[in-house]
């Protein structure tokens, strides 16, 4: 059979436009999807106002170094700024400023406070001096990690309750208020009583007195208990066995007495038991072979008296 060659020509000729045609609707239906891929989702909301104005107040009270200065730009998004975080892209609400070891001097300002969303906070490892504000917990009533170590403040420890209702509760999780100066008692009526979520509470190498709380294990949670360094004496009261938790406990270097409490040797969690430089007598019970996830057993320079426990070797 012959065909026509122009018949042919005509129908290439037709189908060509046909598939340019499909190609272009490709083109375009790809646009559409990178468009929406890129511009669809909201835009993150701009950083709370009257917050700016808090970290700016709160800046203009510190000191970076020359050389790093703090990049807080004030023609730029605060949520963007070095250190802080906010809490979604709807409020724009400042929830964490997180500056460790910035080398930053200067005092911590009232206008913190008013940060209300905080629920996280490092300032550790930097030369902040000076009293933390008053009503300090109270305030931000939202924090879970606070960690101010290694720095110079001081004044009585600053655990203020957290409200007047006696029935608040404090998500505090992680407290860590070490290698600083503060002075005077761990008080019954603090933060710590609410603090049912408390896991790590560090005030170790500061100049506390008084004598270790009672209530400490109503914190049931509580992984790390670091009272070392300190000017606490007393006795080690009974409940620690409550602390069900419980894998590192550090007392050591104060003026604590008396012998080790019956119920130390049922925490069996326990990790790291450091009492050293005290004044603990008595002997050392064969119950502490029970211990035996144990790593670290530390009691020198006490006056323990009679024979070392004939099991102690089988601890790892």
């Amino acid at each position: 059979m012959m065909i026509d060659d122009k018949e042919t020509s005509r129908g290439a000729s037709a189908s060509r436009p046909t598939a340019f045609s499909m190609l272009h609707l490709l083109l375009n239906l790809l646009l559409l999807l990178l468009q929406s891929f890129f511009f669809a989702s909201p835009s993150q909301a701009a950083c709370d106002q009257n917050d700016r104005v808090f970290l700016l107040a709160f800046q203009s009270n510190i000191t970076a170094p020359s050389s790093s200065p703090l990049n807080w730009s004030t023609t730029t998004d605060c949520c963007f700024w070095e250190g802080v975080a906010c809490d979604g892209p709807d409020s724009g609400r400042v929830s964490q400023l997180w500056l460790p070891s910035r080398g930053l001097t200067g005092h911590l300002s009232t206008s913190l406070l008013n940060l209300t969303l905080l629920t996280r906070l490092n300032f550790s490892h930097n030369r902040f001096t000076g009293f933390l504000p008053s009503g300090f917990f109270s305030s931000l009533n939202h924090l879970q990690v606070l960690d101010l170590s290694y720095n110079s403040l001081y004044g009585e420890l600053p655990l203020d309750f957290i409200s007047d209702d006696n029935n608040s509760l404090s998500p505090i999780q992680t407290l860590d208020l070490s290698s600083n100066h503060f002075s005077g008692t761990i008080r019954s009526n603090s933060v710590l009583q609410a603090a049912l979520n408390l896991t790590i509470f560090n005030v170790s190498n500061n100049t506390l007195t008084g004598q270790v709380p009672s209530w400490i294990c109503i914190n049931t949670s509580l992984t790390i208990l670091d009272l070392s360094y300190n000017k606490l004496d007393g006795k080690i009261p009974t409940g620690l066995d409550k602390c069900s938790k419980l894998q590192i406990f550090r007392a050591g270097f104060n003026n604590l007495s008396g012998t080790l409490p019956a119920d130390i040797y049922s925490v069996s969690s326990l990790e790291q038991l450091s009492l050293p430089l005290n004044h603990f007598s008595g002997g050392i019970r064969d119950a502490i072979v029970q211990l035996d996830k144990l790593t670290i057993l530390e009691l020198f320079s006490n006056e323990f008296e009679g024979p070392i426990p004939k099991d102690i070797g089988q601890l790892s």
